[in-house]
């Protein structure tokens, strides 16, 4: 996994746990990914949660959404840190090899509405079309 981007809200007299972020992660995968691949990815980081006994609360089950025409699996958690809850909005989509997981963190339920319009204004680019090669002269008939 790498770490793409995080960002937070600008409030230097608040802990970390007490902003708004977004962050960004990407993971290499082996193989082109299917379509069922972000779903899998949720329904693992579930199950890794609660056997390591995290403290990551899942909220309902996950959702597809399209944003901008890209397909995402999103799901809504809590995570305690320094004994503070935190609420999470994550969204997992594929691009080819990699999947790309964007979590949406508030220290409230209220502040996840706010950050919303960063989802929507995402956009990815699609492969730049293949130009053709040179072409070949045409052989001299006889």
């Amino acid at each position: 996994m790498q770490v793409v981007l995080i960002m937070t809200e600008n409030a230097p007299l608040k802990k970390s746990y007490q902003r708004k972020g977004l962050q960004i992660v990407s993971m290499q995968l082996a193989a082109l990914a299917d379509s069922s691949a972000a779903d899998g990815y949720v329904a693992y980081s579930q199950r890794v949660a609660k056997e390591k006994g995290m403290e990551i609360e899942y909220k309902g089950s996950p959702e597809k959404v399209t944003i901008n025409d890209q397909q995402f699996t999103k799901v809504n958690l809590e995570e305690t840190t320094e004994g503070s809850v935190q609420h999470i909005e994550q969204y997992v989509t594929t691009r080819g090899r990699a999947l790309l997981q964007f979590f949406l963190i508030s220290p409230d339920t209220a502040g996840l509405p706010t950050l919303e319009p960063i989802m929507q204004s995402l956009q990815f680019k699609m492969p730049a079309a293949k130009k053709p090669g040179p072409r070949k002269p045409a052989k001299p008939q006889k």
